[in-house]
């Protein structure tokens, strides 16, 4: 919730979607936005398909003046204008265009899979977990996510009658292996930053 009040991200989040470079490495290069900060912007934000930030709009309202409010509201457009022009890059670039540069064997065009597990990767480390605890426990909540919206992913498959392996039920063991390297990337980062 702060990361969308705050007026740093909605310059980062404009900043990410009017910069002409190619790929999201470039565009956070560009941008000049640290690596941490980009998991904090990426992890949260644009991971809304997975945390459904926007539902907190109420709480926002009765809790943050009008001009915060007026942020939050902003800030949760942005990082959508984010999340789906990153699908669309994995689309249309391939999906190396919106991963850390050295990510092998990504799939997935829906890269809040792997950031919004580095980005909990990344606070478990900062509030000093070792790594066997973060490797452990970081994707608890992504791989129980993926479980349940593959069960409903087999539900809608069911109906409309679609070969039972598309979408969200096919591409389940391929996500948790981009969880896990999503751990591993943040495992790798300088702190320091």
């Amino acid at each position: 919730m702060a990361l969308l009040i705050e007026e740093q991200t909605q310059a980062q989040l404009q900043c990410l979607l009017i910069s002409q470079k190619e790929t999201l490495p470039e565009q956070v290069e560009d941008c000049e936005i640290s690596e941490i900060r980009a998991i904090e912007l990426l992890g949260v934000l644009s991971s809304q398909r997975m945390y459904l930030i926007r539902d907190f709009a109420e709480f926002a309202r009765q809790t943050y003046s009008p001009e915060q409010f007026d942020r939050y509201y902003t800030n949760a457009q942005l990082s959508s204008q984010l999340y789906f022009q990153l699908e669309t890059m994995a689309h249309q670039l391939g999906v190396e265009a919106v991963y850390p540069k050295g990510q092998k064997s990504v799939e997935s065009r829906k890269p809040y899979h792997f950031y919004s597990v580095a980005y909990i990767a990344l606070k478990m480390r900062q509030a000093g977990f070792n790594e066997a605890i973060v490797r452990k426990f970081a994707n608890q909540y992504a791989v129980k996510y993926k479980k349940n919206i593959k069960l409903v992913g087999l539900v809608y498959n069911i109906l409309i009658g679609v070969p039972i392996a598309n979408g969200s039920v096919g591409d389940a063991k391929q996500i948790m292996q981009e969880q896990i390297q999503g751990i591993e990337y943040a495992l790798q980062l300088d702190l320091s930053q």
